[in-house]
C-alpha cells in the first residue's frame, strides 16, 4: 500500500492535472489519469471487473478528484 504522504502528493499532481483542462478531449485524459491513480494507490485483486483495495484516505482522495472531474466537464459544457 501507500503511504499517506505519497498518495497526497500524488492527489495534488492529478488536481492539477483535472484543473489545466481547457477542452472535453483534454478531460477526458485527465480522467484516465485520476483513474490510474487509484490503481497506482491500492491494489489490484482482480482485473476484470477491476477490483483495487485502497486505503480509505486514498479513497477519499479519489472521490474528490472523480467529483471535481466532473464539475470541470459541467463546467465545459457550458462553454460549448
Amino acid at each position: 500500500m501507500i503511504s499517506r504522504r505519497r498518495a497526497g502528493i500524488l492527489y495534488a499532481k492529478a488536481l492539477r492535472v483535472v484543473n489545466s483542462c481547457t477542452t472535453l478531449q483534454h478531460l477526458e485524459g485527465a480522467r484516465n489519469y485520476v483513474n490510474n491513480y487509484f490503481r497506482v494507490c491500492g491494489k489490484v485483486e482482480n482485473w476484470y471487473p477491476l477490483v483495487v483495495d485502497a486505503p480509505s484516505y486514498a479513497v477519499n482522495f479519489y472521490n474528490h478528484l472523480i467529483e471535481r472531474v466532473e464539475e470541470k466537464e459541467n463546467i465545459l459544457n457550458d462553454e460549448i
